[in-house]
C-alpha cells in the first residue's frame, strides 16, 4: 500500500511492556530500511514542519494528540502548539488528509468523545488500531520519533533503542 504519502510517527510513550517494546523494534527495523529521512525529537510539536501537505499520518502513540483543552486552540491562533495538540494543528490547518492512530486499549479517547469525533470528521480518513500488525502493509516516506520522557519512564530506553537502530542502518 503506497499510492499516498504516508508518514510514520512513533511516540515512545506507547510502549507499556517488554513485549510491546520488542514488537515496536521489529516494526521499526522493517520500516526504517525503506525510508530516507528519520527525525528524532524530545517532543512531538517539533515534528509538525516535517509532515508534508496532504499526507496520511500514522501515529503510534499512547495519546491522540488532538488537544484536550480550549487554551490549546487559543495558543494555535497565536502560532503555538504543544505535544498534546500537534495533530490537532495538522487537522485544523488542513495539512493532513488522513490520520491513523495506533493506541493502547486503555488510551483515552472517550472522555471528550464528541469533540474528538468532530475533529476527525474533518478528515477523509481516520482509523484507530491497537496492534502494529494492522499497519504492517504501509510503506512510509518519512519517520518521526518522539521521546516523550514526561509521559513515560521507559521512553528514554525505547527512544535510545530506536536511535541506535537508525544510526546502524
Amino acid at each position: 500500500m503506497n499510492k499516498d504519502d504516508y508518514i510514520l510517527s512513533i511516540d515512545c510513550d506507547w510502549v507499556r511492556s517488554p513485549f510491546q517494546h520488542q514488537d515496536l523494534l521489529s516494526y521499526f527495523i522493517d520500516k526504517v530500511k525503506d525510508v530516507k529521512e528519520v527525525y528524532f525529537s524530545k517532543d512531538h510539536q517539533f515534528h509538525y514542519p516535517f509532515v508534508p501537505s496532504n499526507a496520511i499520518l500514522v501515529n503510534i502513540d499512547e495519546h491522540h494528540d488532538m488537544g484536550y483543552k480550549d487554551w490549546q486552540y487559543q495558543n494555535m491562533d497565536r502560532g503555538i502548539m504543544d505535544e498534546a495538540s500537534w495533530v490537532l494543528a495538522l487537522i485544523r490547518y488542513k495539512k493532513i488528509k488522513g490520520y491513523i492512530w495506533v493506541s493502547n486499549y486503555e488510551s483515552g479517547f472517550g472522555e471528550f468523545m464528541e469533540a474528538n469525533l468532530a475533529k476527525v470528521r474533518q478528515l477523509p480518513l481516520f482509523k484507530r488500531y491497537f496492534q502494529l500488525k494492522d499497519i504492517s502493509d504501509i510503506k512510509y516516506n518519512r519517520i518521526l520519533v518522539c521521546e516523550s520522557l514526561d509521559w513515560s519512564k521507559q521512553s528514554k530506553y525505547v527512544y535510545s533503542s530506536l536511535l541506535a537502530i537508525a544510526r546502524a542502518m
